[in-house]
């Protein structure tokens, strides 16, 4: 009767000692979310296409908060969520500027300017290296936004 007691005990000791082992380790390698993602993931539509290059919506977030996709890459939806995106990559990244000029871009990718985006045109705008007139869309009123931003940031 004493063994039963005895083996009772010491495998209620050892089950305490691993789940408090196991409690501490779970703690100090715990895989952190990143809130990001998650807001990127909630801006997307959610219907997996594929049309952005990207295995999945969630896929597509990971790599805009890495900067491996533009904000206007979710061809499934469109300008909407190109100006979700363009919200939050400014709330991540800080740079207002940025998404001013955005703004004012027509967003539509035509490559006509010499960039690849209109991500890549408004980054290339702020460092001086596009001129007012660059855009080929929309080329008085953008221009004219454009001008302003210029003088706005003493670019």
């Amino acid at each position: 009767m004493n063994r039963v007691i005895l083996a009772t005990v010491v495998m209620g000791l050892l089950g305490f000692f691993f789940a408090i082992v196991l409690s501490y380790f779970s703690k100090k390698f715990e895989i952190k979310k990143d809130d990001g993602l998650a807001d990127v993931v909630a801006a997307l539509p959610g219907v997996n296409c594929g049309a952005c290059g990207c295995a999945s919506c969630e896929d597509f977030a990971g790599k805009f908060l890495k900067g491996e996709v533009p904000v206007d890459g979710c061809k499934a939806g469109g300008k909407k969520v190109a100006e979700k995106l363009t919200e939050l990559k400014a709330k991540f990244s800080g740079d207002v500027r940025l998404v001013e000029v955005l703004s004012a871009l027509p967003g539509v990718n035509c490559g006509a300017c010499g960039s690849p985006s209109c991500e890549a045109f408004a980054k290339a705008f702020l460092k001086g290296e596009q001129p007012v007139d660059g855009c080929k869309v929309g080329r008085e009123k953008t221009a004219a936004k454009l001008v302003e931003l210029k003088k706005k940031f003493e670019i």
